[in-house]
């Protein structure tokens, strides 16, 4: 139906005036006025009904409104606002969007009305965002407008751009951190735990763990027990969460958007979220990314600007040291808080890890390790490999991390298991 109605309108664009001008022709050459007259009015109304679209299309403006920021997956809507300001109505018109740049998706919307002078006319339509974490703008739009007889086209590029900002995928866990388990009770930022070895209200004795100070051992609970006890005392300390993501080079491995790197993202994007809701007092280190200096804070705008440098977020050329790194940030974290270590399974050793798990158990804080397995993405260099056939299985992996100390948070990673050499 569509097509018969471009056909017909295609020949009346034509058909038309080369009527009006024959009308006038043969007036002229045979002495017929009132052939020259029909003729000339009908040209008269096709020049006025011309001039009319033109000045139609000059007074449109567009105003589009969305949110400002979405993640890949999700279902954006889109709010459009066209308004006449002309004399003339919009009898015919359609608007297409241009949802990424250089037009590749457009959305067409045909306005189902007429526009009257002076008016809004206002619809909304929705994108499914499909692309990676980043920034991009919506826009040009492009409006075509038609008067009824099809004789006069105006199609009118709008220049309005607007920048939607594209977060990273919220990754999944299998189980909850420890400490996002309940809210915080005391007032924001400190709460009542056990610490061993410092003077305050006797909570009982435990056994030794790596890393507690040897003056906090409870010798007469050692004989009696026939193993290592320290006391346990409570008292007020930090609650502090420390996020430290392995965004080094050589630890990336996948391709496109499945990557290592997106994986850490997401899974410390849902850790920020759920953590801030709660209360905590977050500190974000990204070793080996561009954004080099800690972000530390609480709240919405926290969370809104550690998401914003998540965005343009990329690894360095330069080889970054993960321990020491993570070793001179975890020694200025107050006493009580908790350091969250989002990384492969792969990507440092465990003797490493345990030294930096010794680390926070000398300055009494909770290391926890976010571990998923590297060998589900595609494998991007000869390292790899090697990596890959000399590394115990995962489980074992995560129960090594657990000797040393860590509370260990497995990931449930969906992963690419093509066989991939150097790349």
């Amino acid at each position: 139906m569509q097509s018969t109605a471009d056909n017909a309108h295609c020949q009346l664009r034509y058909v038309l005036p080369f009527t009006g001008s024959c009308l006038m022709t043969y007036g002229l050459w045979q002495g017929a006025p009132a052939a020259f007259f029909v003729g000339c009015v009908l040209l008269i109304f096709l020049l006025v009904q011309g001039l009319l679209l033109f000045h139609a299309a000059a007074g449109v403006r567009l105003r589009r409104r969305h949110s400002p920021h979405a993640v890949r997956g999700e279902d954006l809507r889109i709010h459009v606002a066209l308004g006449n300001h002309s004399l003339a109505p919009l009898l015919d018109a359609w608007v297409s969007d241009a949802v990424y740049p250089s037009g590749v998706v457009e959305e067409t919307m045909r306005l189902g009305g007429v526009v009257p002078p002076r008016k809004v006319f206002r619809f909304e339509y929705v994108c499914r965002i499909n692309k990676p974490r980043g920034e991009y703008e919506i826009g040009p739009a492009t409006l075509t407008l038609q008067d009824p007889l099809g004789v006069f086209v105006r199609r009118k590029k709008l220049p309005v751009l607007t920048r939607l900002r594209v977060y990273p995928t919220p990754g999944r866990l299998q189980r909850r951190i420890p400490f996002l388990h309940h809210p915080l009770w005391r007032r924001v930022g400190e709460e009542v735990i056990s610490l061993s070895g410092y003077a305050g209200d006797f909570r009982g004795p435990r056994a030794y763990c790596p890393g507690d100070l040897l003056s906090s051992i409870h010798w007469k609970a050692t004989a009696r027990y026939g193993e290592l006890t320290v006391k346990e005392f409570d008292g007020n300390a930090a609650t502090v969460v420390a996020l430290l993501v392995d965004f080094r080079r050589v630890s990336l491995r996948g391709l496109g958007t499945h990557t290592t790197h997106e994986t850490a993202l997401g899974l410390a994007a849902s850790i920020l979220a759920e953590a801030v809701e709660r209360g905590h007092v977050m500190r974000t280190v990204f070793i080996g990314g561009s954004c080099s200096y800690p972000l530390e804070g609480a709240g919405t705008r926290y969370l809104q600007l550690v998401l914003t440098e998540m965005v343009n977020l990329r690894p360095l050329w330069s080889q970054s040291d993960f321990t020491g790194i993570a070793s001179r940030q975890v020694a200025l974290l107050p006493f009580g808080s908790t350091a969250v270590f989002v990384l492969g399974g792969l990507a440092v050793s465990v003797e490493a890890m345990s030294r930096l798990a010794r680390d926070c158990r000398m300055r009494s804080l909770t290391p926890v390790a976010l571990l998923f397995d590297d060998r589900k993405f595609l494998r991007r260099d000869v390292r790899h490999m090697e990596q890959d056939s000399h590394a115990p299985p995962f489980d074992e992996i995560a129960a090594a991390y657990r000797r040393c100390g860590f509370q260990v948070v497995e990931t449930d990673v969906v992963g690419d298991r093509r066989e991939g050499g150097s790349a």
